[in-house]
């Protein structure tokens, strides 16, 4: 690994072509967060194409443990530190997010993710898009959330 190459897969990104052993005219970087990974999944917690970056769902996982914690609020505490991993190691922070879909298991945890939405982002006058949906999340989820960004630097 070249040295660029090293210090971008330390960070969690991953040039797609490194994965795939073929070329791209538009370079992928995949966003990896130990600990927070979709398991045998065939597809990445997220990536970054030029300044966007789009992720799959990302849970309220404990990145120390693997684990989903069964304390609800620890749970939606660990999703927004998730969010605001996956967006450092993008490159970004959570400034830069455009929109946020969220979905929690059942409606009163909203109050819950209400709570850390208005501490991540406290500026009523600069926050990101949201849509929250109920539904079912299996594995003892209570919490996910899928974001979109836009890296002003790139």
């Amino acid at each position: 690994m070249t040295g660029g190459a090293q210090a971008h897969h330390a960070r969690g990104v991953t040039p797609a072509t490194q994965l795939t052993g073929a070329a791209s005219t538009r370079p992928r970087q995949i966003i990896t967060v130990p600990g927070v990974a979709h398991g045998n999944q065939p597809f990445p917690l997220a990536v970054r194409i030029g300044p966007l970056v789009v992720s799959s769902a990302i849970p309220g996982k404990d990145p120390e443990t693997g684990t989903v914690p069964a304390d609800p609020r620890r749970q939606v505490e660990l999703l927004f530190e998730n969010i605001r991993e996956v967006m450092s190691r993008a490159g970004g922070s959570v400034r830069d997010i455009a929109q946020v879909l969220v979905s929690v298991s059942a409606k009163e945890y909203r109050e819950l993710v209400n709570e850390q939405w208005v501490l991540t982002f406290p500026d009523a006058d600069d926050r990101p898009a949201r849509n929250t949906q109920v539904r079912d999340l299996g594995g003892g989820m209570i919490c996910s959330a899928i974001i979109t960004g836009f890296l002003q630097s790139s």
